[in-house]
């Protein structure tokens, strides 16, 4: 007996409405018909900005030691492995007909007990590497081998020196959107001419999408 009020209650209701959605597809009002005047535009504007960066991030939670390894005279041989250097972009409109490029250059090597003894940056190159290339993409490449001026090379001296690049940021971001490298480092100084000590240099990093 008292399920049978509350039915009707929800007919009802379905009822009305359905009888609203009548009256809302009705026609307009008469007044809607003829403007009086000249009607006015209004303008909107929207600026619609792009998302996401180019972004690059360096592992500098410890330096880099370099140690002597393959050492031969008249020269002494120093190795290490640079840091991973972590290239993201999370830009959902890149622009057309840019590349970007991470380059490295580092100063002078200088005796912590003496600052004024030091091991020139022309002796430092390096052999820089891509890693986890995802399959197929071959918009990334490492940059070319850099060998110390005892070897024939300029060591890292010129500040455009190339770690990793792309010939097309737009291509290289439909791969995912991010690349990260390393480089072997190598510093061989003529042994004749360096003096024993501990030396620090710093080995900037920069990004650049041109």
């Amino acid at each position: 007996m008292m399920r049978v009020p509350a039915r009707k209650k929800i007919l009802a209701g379905t009822a009305a409405g359905v009888m609203l959605s009548s009256l809302v597809l009705g026609s307009a009002p008469a007044w809607a018909d003829d403007p009086v005047g000249d009607p006015a535009g209004v303008q909107v504007n929207v600026e619609v900005t792009p998302t996401g960066n180019l972004t690059m991030t360096v592992d500098t939670s410890s330096p880099v030691q370099l140690v002597e390894s393959g050492s031969e005279a008249p020269n002494r041989t120093y190795t290490g492995t640079l840091p991973l250097v972590t290239v993201t972009d999370t830009r959902n409109d890149v622009p057309e007909g840019v590349a970007w490029s991470v380059v490295g250059q580092s100063s002078d090597f200088v005796n912590q007990a003496n600052s004024a003894i030091k091991i020139s940056n022309k002796y430092l190159g390096w052999a820089p590497k891509v890693q986890d290339v995802p399959a197929g993409d071959d918009t990334v490449a490492p940059g070319p081998e850099v060998e110390s001026t005892e070897l024939g090379g300029d060591g890292l001296t010129s500040g455009v020196d190339l770690l990793v690049s792309t010939w097309d940021s737009g291509d290289a971001r439909e791969f995912g959107g991010k690349w990260t490298a390393d480089a072997k480092l190598n510093l061989v100084t003529p042994a004749a001419d360096v003096k024993s000590g501990n030396y620090t240099a710093t080995l900037t990093m920069s990004l650049f999408e041109y």
